[in-house]
């Protein structure tokens, strides 16, 4: 069982929408569609190949902009559910935390724009 964390960001006002896509393929569970574009879903597979191809697949969707894997969890076959359930609320938080720096950075760097003014 492979499961990965990604953070997809989608254009602007098309958030919904690709989420929305993403749902429906297989393996793929949207967890979070935040405002600013950024959707965060988990993809579950069987191998890595095919992480790599829905990375890959993701920056050639319509209405993605990018799309980064920022967890990664890979585990025997045995006690699967469980490990998949404690590896989803750890993935959910980890991209909390991403998103919280990166609005930490955004208004860091807001801040830096408006002092050079």
């Amino acid at each position: 069982m492979n499961i990965s964390g990604i953070l997809v960001y989608a254009k602007p006002g098309r958030q919904h929408e690709v989420a929305e896509n993403l749902g429906e393929q297989e393996g793929i569970e949207v967890h979070e569609v935040l405002d600013n574009g950024k959707i965060i879903i988990t993809y579950e597979s069987t191998g890595m190949g095919t992480q790599a191809r829905l990375i890959s697949n993701l920056h050639h969707t319509s209405g993605v902009i990018s799309a980064a894997m920022v967890y990664h969890y890979f585990e025997e076959e045995s006690d699967e559910r469980a490990a998949q359930m404690k590896l989803t609320d750890n993935v959910i938080k980890a991209l909390q935390v991403k998103e919280e720096n990166d609005e930490t950075s955004e208004r860091e760097e807001q801040k830096k724009k408006e002092s050079q003014r």
